[in-house]
């Protein structure tokens, strides 16, 4: 099976694709599509645009992601990258999300490849969209110096089967907070870069009521109000050690682009304050955040 194949790619974001890429290329080819490759900076990771049907602008973009997000293998009942058939299910990593989107898509191309279409039909594979969404970006400039110029898009993530014609904001970002270490026994001669990042933290997690407030009140998504996540906290060396450095990666999923504004003023205000208190300890202190990305929501026309 094509699923199983794919599945078989141990293609998680921000590592190699390349392999499973040769694969899509290879059937592509096989239906006689015009294919263009992308490239990462590295060139370790490929985004695939195909066309099958006449040139030209318009047409319909059938896209997808070749990554997947990180496993660990002890949460798994069976391998990861190998497909399970269980009571008419394919269970492995991608499988949904969103490998199954790309085996119909192949499975289908012979038949469409055959049909007089009228207006092309492309095929799009980026890479890295779950981690930074790297490759779109990659694609999308190439597309725009070189054309073609698509009419829409479907993009094969898992809806459970129902139409969704638009979607939040994803803004990603990794914080770093730089103190200055020393003993616990003597803690007003250091700056706890741990202890700082929970109060960021929990500054950024007391937005949550005034994002609630500003939701539209036609907000069509649920829930209707932007939304703020901390993922991932990193920081010291042990329990008697005030932590020098601390970094979290962090993210906002906006319905509006007003909220994005509202979040960095608030967070840049908590951090005025954090700062002015760090630095009468230590002058060199710093809280630095570096953007991952910020992709705007898909609103649909009316």
């Amino acid at each position: 099976m094509i699923l199983d194949d794919l599945i078989a790619f141990e293609t998680v974001a921000l590592t190699p694709n390349l392999d499973m890429v040769e694969y899509c290329v290879a059937r592509l080819e096989a239906v006689g599509a015009d294919i263009r490759l992308t490239h990462s900076d590295d060139g370790t990771r490929a985004n695939v645009f195909a066309t099958i049907g006449p040139g030209g602008d318009g047409g319909i973009v059938l896209s997808g992601h070749s990554d997947v997000v990180p496993v660990h293998p002890a949460d798994w009942t069976t391998p990861p990258f190998e497909a399970s058939h269980r009571e008419g299910r394919v269970h492995g990593r991608g499988s949904a999300d969103m490998k199954g989107f790309i085996a119909c898509v192949f499975a289908l191309l012979p038949g469409l490849a055959d049909l007089e279409l009228a207006r092309p039909l492309h095929v799009a594979l980026t890479f890295d969209e779950e981690d930074g969404f790297h490759g779109a970006p990659v694609l999308f400039d190439d597309l725009v110096r070189n054309g073609p110029r698509p009419a829409a898009a479907i993009i094969g993530e898992p809806t459970g089967m129902q139409v969704i014609g638009a979607h939040k904001g994803c803004y990603e970002y990794t914080t770093t907070i730089t103190g200055l270490n020393g003993h616990s026994s003597e803690p007003a001669t250091a700056v706890s870069a741990v202890h700082y990042a929970t109060r960021w933290i929990a500054g950024l997690m007391a937005l949550g009521p005034d994002l609630v407030d500003r939701a539209p009140a036609d907000s069509p998504y649920s829930p209707a109000h932007t939304t703020t996540n901390v993922g991932t906290i990193v920081g010291g060396q042990g329990r008697c050690v005030v932590a020098a450095e601390c970094s979290f990666e962090w993210e906002m999923r906006p319905v509006q682009a007003s909220d994005v504004a509202f979040v960095k003023d608030s967070m840049a205000a908590v951090e005025e304050r954090l700062l002015a208190e760090m630095r009468v300890v230590h002058p060199e202190a710093s809280i630095e955040t570096e953007r991952v990305c910020e992709v705007d929501g898909l609103v649909m026309d009316e």
